[in-house]
């Protein structure tokens, strides 16, 4: 659905051009309070003694790689969130057919708004939503979105992204052909993903971010996992988990990496200074992981 805001005098702001690899600023400068009040959720929701907190960012790469902000909040028994995404960071991005209607279809499992403005993609969840069905979860969202969308002056949108040194989206196919013909080996890869689904905001910015998954196998064993983002140089290593390594792939800055994984191997992270990939190499793979994660730099991450 689309919100309208009451208009109000604009003058020509002067635009701000964001690196490829650096992070975009916040709309609302990540102020939580100041981007959704509580007294707003409140009323939109009938729920009463709303705290509103700003989710952590260990866990919202995408969605600040696209200058989002996503504030958390809970009210008695029930929680949820809203996450304003601007347009500009978002680049036209879309998500697809069956992936919106899993998120704002029938509200059953998963039941989440959207709403939008000229300048802004709003979405949010809540934890009694199933409950209430789909008309009033778009109600509450409606609501909550006009009151954003109304103060978008202050958002702080006067920016755009450098995207020219940003990885191109690929598939999984095509990877594991240039890997093939890197390695001499065989090797067929197949689309990965998270174990439970994302929030659709961050499904969305994922999309923003030419986020890409795959699964690698060859010789009939799982060999790796990677994970390429466009732009999000700016948050490696993850967590401060990284200690640099030198893969000797000249121009890629990497690191080796304690957080977990999905295979139980050992992780790498590496970066051009624009882009980021994490791989995580399988303890079975038949590689040694420093060697097959220099590999990767090499093909894939190398300018």
């Amino acid at each position: 659905m689309t919100v309208r805001a009451t208009p109000s005098p604009t003058t020509t702001p002067t635009v701000t051009v964001v690196a490829g690899g650096q992070r975009p600023p916040s709309v609302f400068g990540g102020e939580c309070s100041v981007a959704v009040p509580a007294a707003e959720l409140s009323a939109a929701t009938g729920l009463e003694a709303i705290e509103v907190t700003r989710r952590d960012p260990l866990w919202t790469r995408s969605i600040d790689n696209v200058g989002g902000l996503v504030c958390e909040w809970r009210g008695g028994e029930v929680s949820g969130n809203v996450t304003i995404m601007p347009k500009t960071g978002l680049d036209g991005a879309a998500l697809s057919a069956d992936v919106a209607g899993f998120y704002f279809g029938r509200c059953q499992w998963e039941c989440a708004w959207q709403a939008e403005s000229e300048e802004l993609v709003i979405m949010g969840y809540a934890s009694d939503l199933a409950e209430r069905g789909r008309a009033e979860a778009d109600r509450i969202g409606a609501e909550i979105a006009k009151g954003i969308a109304g103060r978008s002056a202050n958002a702080g949108l006067d920016w755009r992204r450098d995207r020219s040194q940003w990885w191109p989206k690929r598939t999984c196919a095509d990877l594991a052909q240039v890997l093939t013909e890197r390695t001499g080996d065989a090797v067929t890869a197949q689309e990965a993903g998270y174990h439970d689904p994302p929030s659709p905001a961050t499904a969305l910015a994922d999309v923003a971010s030419r986020n890409t998954w795959c699964g690698f196998e060859s010789g009939g064993r799982q060999t790796a996992l990677a994970v390429f983002e466009s732009g999000a140089a700016w948050d490696l290593p993850w967590a401060g988990l990284g200690v640099p390594v030198d893969l000797g792939v000249p121009d890629v800055q990497a690191y080796a990496s304690t957080q977990g994984g999905y295979l139980g191997g050992e992780i790498y992270e590496a970066t051009d200074g624009v882009n980021a990939m994490k791989v995580e190499v399988a303890p079975d793979a038949g590689w040694d992981a420093a060697e097959l994660a220099a590999v990767f730099a090499e093909v894939f991450v190398a300018p």
